[in-house]
């Protein structure tokens, strides 16, 4: 509504490539309003990936697309964990993975063209490595690393968090495994406790947890643009917490603690931005050329308000007589520091079912 109302003067002739969102779905839990923000036109349908799992109708996954603006491919999927086409007989995980599938194929034949894009850029509501890690959507992971993902872009926890450039380096498992997630760990504290967890390999050797500059994902989520600055998955600090190891031993310092945390600012390892988070509606920019993607991220100052009666906070509309836009990060991604798999080729895709998509 505040985006309709307010935007309304400058967005109506600007087209709008949207990402579901988990509100987006009627009662939250079942139904389809996302599709009356979208259009059908060369969406691929349900059946067409994943196919150990055949949908009662062969539906358009109107949240799922790609397409090329510029230099750049773009990529949108669905991070939902509610069950979006379940009166299609698709459950959650199922549609996961079908998601999972396209973004292997879309991406495979972006790396088979005899002219590649400068930049691919993934975007979903929610991803692998925000403040907390969704259990759900880590088996994206091994299809983001193996073909060299410059950017992922999400949103949903309302609150900010950008990471180093990652290559963690997991692996595609067996269908069952990717099934039942055994290789992945969510990070989510419990109460007063979080378990460290020594994530692994497929052949049993530590992930890597260093910046991968010339391969790796960066992960920038933004935070939210409307009143709501806070959701129920804080940016983690732990420094009220208690450090289990896997036997239940109490860990302070050391090997273990040092390979998971950023000692003195109690952020897990993948975080990069660890300065003051913004309480304030945000919106970031990104400027992309052939040569680099900038991303700018600020925040409008003292444009929230509390009815003082109801006790209601709205965001006001922006003055620039009256409000002020403050920078509070950014991010320069350079295309010559950049060496993707997907700019050299790759021979074949994780789920290759020999078919034609």
């Amino acid at each position: 509504m505040y985006y309709t109302d307010y935007a309304k003067e400058f967005c109506r002739n600007i087209p709008h490539l949207t990402a579901c969102g988990n509100n987006d779905l009627v009662d939250k839990k079942y139904g389809f309003a996302y599709e009356h923000y979208a259009t059908y036109e060369n969406v691929p349908k349900l059946n067409d990936y994943h196919k150990e799992v055949q949908a009662t109708t062969d539906f358009p996954m109107v949240s799922t697309y790609s397409f090329d603006l510029g230099s750049t491919h773009f990529i949108c999927i669905n991070s939902n964990q509610e069950q979006m086409y379940n009166d299609y007989g698709i459950n959650q995980t199922e549609f996961l993975l079908k998601q999972a599938y396209f973004l292997d194929r879309d991406l495979w034949k972006v790396s088979k063209r005899a002219t590649k894009p400068k930049w691919v850029i993934v975007y979903a509501h929610l991803s692998p490595f925000t403040v907390t890690r969704a259990k759900r959507l880590q088996h994206w992971i091994p299809i983001l690393e193996k073909y060299g993902v410059d950017l992922f872009l999400c949103g949903h926890n309302h609150t900010y968090s950008r990471s180093i450039p990652i290559k963690c380096g997991y692996e595609k498992s067996a269908y069952a495994d990717m099934i039942n997630e055994k290789n992945y760990n969510t990070y989510v504290p419990k109460g007063k406790n979080y378990t460290l967890v020594n994530e692994t390999k497929l052949n049993g050797s530590e992930i890597t947890r260093s910046a991968n500059i010339s391969q790796g994902v960066y992960y920038v989520m933004f935070q939210a643009g409307g009143a709501k600055q806070s959701g129920k998955e804080k940016a983690i600090d732990l420094s009220t917490m208690t450090f289990l190891n896997s036997t239940g031993g109490t860990v302070t310092s050391g090997t273990e603690y040092t390979k998971h945390f950023h000692t003195g600012t109690n952020r897990p390892w993948w975080y990069e931005y660890t300065g003051a988070l913004p309480v304030q509606p945000c919106f970031a920019t990104l400027d992309i050329s052939p040569t680099s993607i900038k991303i700018s991220m600020n925040y409008v100052k003292e444009v929230e308000s509390i009815d003082k009666e109801t006790g209601v906070m709205t965001v006001d509309k922006y003055d620039p007589n009256k409000h002020t836009i403050v920078n509070f990060d950014n991010l320069t991604i350079n295309y010559s520091d950049r060496n993707p798999a997907y700019r050299t080729g790759v021979s074949a895709p994780y789920y290759n079912e020999n078919k034609n998509y």
